[in-house]
């Protein structure tokens, strides 16, 4: 599932960036919902690193103190920064807009 997620983000990416860049800030994107989903899936994969056993030097360890340990020195901070779910972010300016009487129309 992850892996298909970032192709669609690879590929969905630069048509969002080259043909809505400059729209207004209260209408959406088309994609906002499913980028959602997508933001959603990586936040609960970077949570679910943290249970997960590992190998370590060819033995099986799944503690979970070592595993979380391991995770937050390795991968997490990369994780972390290119995970930052900002359709979320993106859906709360849009709420925020219509709370505010703002011109939120649908695109889609």
């Amino acid at each position: 599932l992850s892996s298909a997620l970032l192709l669609y983000v690879a590929i969905v990416t630069p048509v969002v960036v080259g043909f809505f860049w400059e729209r207004e800030p209260c209408n959406p994107i088309p994609t906002l919902e499913f980028d959602m989903f997508v933001d959603i899936v990586f936040v609960i994969e970077i949570l679910l690193n943290f249970f997960i056993g590992i190998y370590h030097q060819g033995v099986y360890r799944d503690d979970l103190e070592f595993v979380a340990w391991s995770y937050l020195t390795n991968s997490f901070l990369f994780d972390v920064a290119t995970s930052i779910p900002v359709a979320i972010v993106e859906f709360a300016t849009i709420q925020q807009c219509r709370a505010e009487g703002g011109e939120a129309e649908q695109d889609f």
